[in-house]
């Protein structure tokens, strides 16, 4: 289980085959690998390409979702740009998205932490930039 509210499983995991335990063990490799060569790059180096992986990973989302913005207008909006020729639309959604992910990523090491309805009903409104009655239920 992934995590549980109320007693209820929001999303079941199934049980991992031994080509998923060691897929997961390359890829777990693999961020240890990138890490160590990060640690020896110019912090600048790094951070750029964090923003650049960030932007890609919404622009991807957002992507799915039926927002079409280039990861290089991803990277502007973040960065705070104001001419960026995406839709007012695109643009809401995509700095929404990733405020979401920002907050998500800071709770990986939370250890107190716990998914629950409320939670996400707190956030829907946010994410969506709806009013928050329109937002949930």
């Amino acid at each position: 289980m992934i995590a549980s509210y109320d007693g209820g499983v929001l999303f079941p995991v199934p049980a991992l085959s031994g080509k998923d335990e060691a897929v997961l063990t390359g890829i777990e490799q693999m961020r240890r690998d990138l890490r160590h060569v990060l640690q020896s790059r110019p912090a600048k180096w790094a951070l750029g390409l964090r923003k650049f992986l960030t932007a890609d990973a919404v622009a991807a989302s957002n992507a799915i979702e039926g927002f079409r913005v280039s990861t290089i207008d991803v990277q502007d909006l973040i960065d705070g740009e104001k001419d960026v020729e995406v839709s007012d639309e695109n643009r809401e959604e995509t700095l929404a998205y990733q405020r979401m992910m920002t907050y998500v990523q800071t709770l990986h090491d939370v250890t107190d932490f716990a998914y629950s309805k409320g939670l996400v009903n707190a956030r829907t409104p946010m994410t969506l930039s709806m009013p928050y009655p329109d937002a949930v239920g």
